[in-house]
């Protein structure tokens, strides 16, 4: 599609330029206004009040036209394509999922693949593929959100040593100003106790001040360890459910 598009966009440049050059170029260097240059070519070269102005705009009508033209039967060619997927499918895609459904509110009883599936399987025995249930998880999602953020000051915090040779350091806790996605070193980065302990960073508390790439490293791997565990409890709530509710009781 995204070369239809290009393809597209060339009709419209090659047509809209090449009968300019042929009908507007010589138009308006007749236009009388004494422009120099290429504004000789231009409608800057047609007086006022001249009849020539109707030229430009008929050929802007007939351009618009064409375009809307050209716009239409791209159109017709994304239907067909969509109606041809529609009914065979992709070779390269699972014809599974030409018979998906959505299904919404859903009992909080029902709410995992296994219990969802029984339900549904009950109703409609032996036609049922499988049942997958989004679950909403935002313990999961804030914990990888500051996970992606350790990595980011890692990374800033390697790129720092590399550059200078020197083993940057923070306050713990000092707030940094973030701007178009790119974050800034604390703001305020003087003072603060330098931690003795370079082995383990959890005890360490707001204003004590650590070596940054140390840091980062231990925080990246207590969020790696927790982001596991989450997602091995939301994948097993999602298998599993509710063990007490069957989808005979509904």
């Amino acid at each position: 599609f995204f070369l239809r598009f290009i393809q597209m966009c060339l009709k419209i440049t090659a047509v809209s330029g090449l009968w300019g050059m042929i009908i507007l170029w010589p138009v308006f260097a007749s236009g009388g206004g004494g422009a120099v240059g290429w504004y000789h070519f231009s409608m800057a070269n047609v007086m006022t009040g001249s009849s020539l102005i109707w030229v430009p705009t008929v050929f802007m009508w007939l351009l618009t036209f064409y375009v809307l033209f050209v716009m239409s039967e791209e159109y017709k060619h994304y239907l067909d394509l969509r109606m041809q997927y529609l009914a065979e499918g992709d070779v390269d895609m699972n014809p599974q999922t030409q018979h998906l459904l959505i299904v919404e509110e859903i009992p909080r009883e029902l709410r995992s693949d296994r219990a969802l599936y029984q339900y549904f399987d009950t109703l409609y025995p032996g036609k049922i593929h499988s049942a997958s249930v989004v679950l909403n998880i935002p313990d999961l999602e804030k914990i990888a959100a500051k996970r992606k953020r350790a990595v980011r000051r890692l990374e800033k915090s390697n790129a720092y040593f590399e550059a200078t040779g020197k083993r940057g350091t923070h306050v713990v806790g000092r707030k940094r100003f973030r701007c178009c996605g790119v974050e800034t070193f604390p703001i305020l980065s003087f003072g603060g106790k330098m931690s003795e302990d370079h082995d383990d960073f959890r005890s360490n508390q707001k204003g004590q001040r650590v070596d940054s790439i140390s840091y980062y490293k231990q925080q990246l791997s207590d969020f790696n360890e927790s982001v596991e565990n989450l997602q091995r409890q939301k994948k097993l709530m999602a298998e599993e459910g509710n063990d007490t509710t069957r989808a005979h009781v509904w």
